[in-house]
């Protein structure tokens, strides 16, 4: 929202907090420039996807990307298939947030309502990501985008703890994207925003800062 000149013309920011949803409105308010248009959609992204999208405004010729930073199990693996099949050319970008840090203490704690389990992982054999290394949990979701979805590239890049210094893994951002550049343009800003001189907070904040389609 604040790159200039403004080139994002088009955002849905959705959330389900009740609590953080005036913070959106007034960020919409005052952001809001000619031919741009930021929507504010209120309640669960995944029930609000199929409306967005058949609403006829995210068309085949407009690029497109959608950061989807969840609390842990809240993205059902049917949006991101809802999300991937929408265009018949390049896909959606996906930025994936995957919760690697404390994934196995998150689905150990789930000792009921398996379901939302099933839905985020999109079967009943979630238990075999218990144990795994972060690193392998990672290439594993990767895998299954690129070979489900059939993206033509997917990386899984680390996200660090914002303590400076840190450098124990708290996410993976899992990049989606049918462009052969993109994978170059994320690469030279990871390498950037890891440079030992710059904190890696203000530097991944700067690398993922903007969002044209945003699900928290």
């Amino acid at each position: 929202m604040e790159s200039r000149p403004p080139f994002l013309r088009k955002f849905w920011l959705c959330e389900q907090n009740k609590e953080k949803l005036p913070a959106l409105h007034d960020l919409a308010a005052v952001r809001k420039e000619k031919n741009r248009t930021i929507k504010v959609v209120p309640g669960d992204f995944n029930a609000n996807l199929a409306g967005i999208l058949g609403s006829g405004a995210i068309t085949e010729r407009m690029a497109t990307f959608c950061l989807l930073d969840q609390h842990t199990f809240e993205c059902e693996w049917k949006s991101l298939q809802m999300l991937a099949g929408h265009k018949t050319g390049n896909k959606i970008e996906l930025f994936y947030f995957l919760a690697t840090g404390w994934l196995d203490r998150a689905i150990a704690a789930t000792t009921r309502n398996v379901e939302v389990l099933e839905r985020w992982w999109g079967g009943k054999d979630w238990k075999k990501l218990l144990g795994m290394r972060s690193f392998d949990r990672a290439q594993m979701f990767a895998g299954r985008i690129k070979a489900e979805f059939g993206y033509k590239h997917v990386h899984a890049w680390p996200i660090y703890d914002k303590e400076e210094g840190s450098r124990r893994v708290m996410y993976h951002m899992i990049h989606a994207s049918d462009h052969d550049e993109a994978p170059k343009l994320m690469s030279r800003a990871y390498r950037k925003a890891n440079e030992p001189k710059e904190d890696l907070a203000d530097a991944q904040r700067e690398l993922f800062g903007s969002e044209s389609f945003h699900k928290r």
